[in-house]
């Protein structure tokens, strides 16, 4: 079975050739440019942990000017808010398999993970990690990202794209279960990974370190280390809004059909 939205160009476009007696040929590449929202719901346990740890989560307005980070001055497409705990993604570019939607991404996205410490003589010194470049995986159930890391003296680290988190339980639920469906506007989909998000080892390890906190030694950092990588983290959920948009179809259509018109006009 062809996908949903290939169907419905083909048969659209099989109108406009049949008008003009022309071969119209469809495809629609993979990965394509499509909006999208996803959302990263954070738990009572990652607020615990992040307390623990004395990291504050922000994104801001614009992508910051950091050594080897891409598009700087650009919107950021990430939003969080401590007040919900959720943080908003809006995603550009989507990857399908058939009908189902097998991941999201960001480019233009960051979160900043920041802590500061300060000595004897309260001198503070500010540890930062940036979650760039967001990509939620639902075929995977991993939310990836590009990882970099700024030290007190201003020395930034990247790590590359990492995978950050991963359901605990396989599979998409909730609502289309992540395939695209017919409904009022068009063909739409949404979803939620089916478990929790768990900061995996290799994400933990960069964070942590280049937070400042020591994966071994205090009992302190002992304890933030088994908070970060044994809590449930929160939940990932995403929603698609028809592909492409009702306007698309209708400026879609309208093209093929003046195309139609127009060869027959030639042919006439």
């Amino acid at each position: 079975m062809k996908p949903i939205f290939k169907r419905v160009l083909a048969v659209t476009a099989f109108v406009a050739a049949s008008a003009a007696n022309a071969e119209i040929f469809i495809d629609i590449p993979n990965p394509f440019e499509h909006s999208s929202t996803a959302t990263l719901a954070f738990s009572q346990d990652a607020l615990t942990a992040l307390k623990t740890a004395g990291v504050a989560l922000n994104t801001p307005d614009l992508i910051p000017s950091i050594a080897g980070l891409p598009h700087a001055g650009a919107t950021n497409a990430a939003a969080y808010s401590s007040s919900l705990n959720k943080l908003t993604v809006t995603g550009s570019v989507m990857s399908l398999s058939g009908d189902a939607v097998t991941s999201l991404s960001a480019p233009d996205s960051v979160l900043r993970l920041t802590r500061g410490v300060f000595d004897e003589n309260d001198n503070p010194s500010i540890y930062r990690v940036f979650l760039a470049g967001f990509e939620l995986n639902l075929s995977l159930g991993i939310v990836y990202a590009n990882l970099y890391a700024s030290d007190p003296v201003g020395t930034v680290t990247a790590f590359g794209k990492t995978a950050v988190f991963q359901s605990d339980e396989a599979g998409v639920v909730g609502g289309t279960g992540g395939n695209f469906v017919y409904g009022p506007n068009g063909p739409t989909a949404s979803g939620s990974l089916a478990g929790n998000l768990r900061l995996t080892t290799q994400g933990a390890d960069i964070i942590l370190t280049s937070l400042g906190l020591s994966l071994s030694g205090p009992t302190s950092s002992e304890t933030v280390t088994g908070l970060w990588q044994n809590s449930n983290w929160g939940t990932a959920s995403f929603t698609a809004p028809a592909v492409p948009e009702p306007s698309t179809w209708a400026l879609f259509g309208v093209g093929l059909l003046s195309a139609g018109a127009l060869a027959r006009r030639r042919q006439a």
